[in-house]
């Protein structure tokens, strides 16, 4: 009885490592994908990811309104939302597949608020 106590304690274990391991790489392979694409840009944005039901999202905020559009405008927006989409292909099912453009929130602030393409804000 102890040493099947002991085998599932172990199999529990290695599998917990192993998930841990997993989100880390894919969380490392998102942070890449987001500096590969704002590479070029003059002010590097911040970035987030998090997870809401289950899945991956992501907030992309821009210090001024002139740099969300700058890199919108250098297709960094389209580039990082396509290698978003390529990593997280897998989430989602056949009836709802994952759709990266609506998981990523690109924002920019001014007077220490943030708005989006969405926002009210002209």
């Amino acid at each position: 009885m102890t040493y099947f106590i002991l085998l599932v304690i172990t199999l529990l274990l290695g599998y917990v490592l192993k998930n841990r391991r997993a989100m880390v790489q894919f969380e490392s392979a998102c942070k890449l994908a987001f500096e590969d694409s704002f590479k070029s840009t003059s002010q590097q944005p911040a970035f987030q990811m998090e997870y809401l039901y289950g899945l991956p999202a992501f907030s992309v905020i821009h210090i001024t309104k002139d740099d969300y559009e700058l890199s919108k405008h250098e297709g960094a927006h389209e580039s990082f939302t396509a290698a978003v989409q390529k990593l997280c292909q897998h989430y989602g099912s056949n009836e709802r597949p994952y759709e990266a453009s609506r998981a990523i929130n690109f924002a920019w602030t001014k007077d220490g608020k943030t708005f989006s393409q969405s926002s009210s804000f002209a």
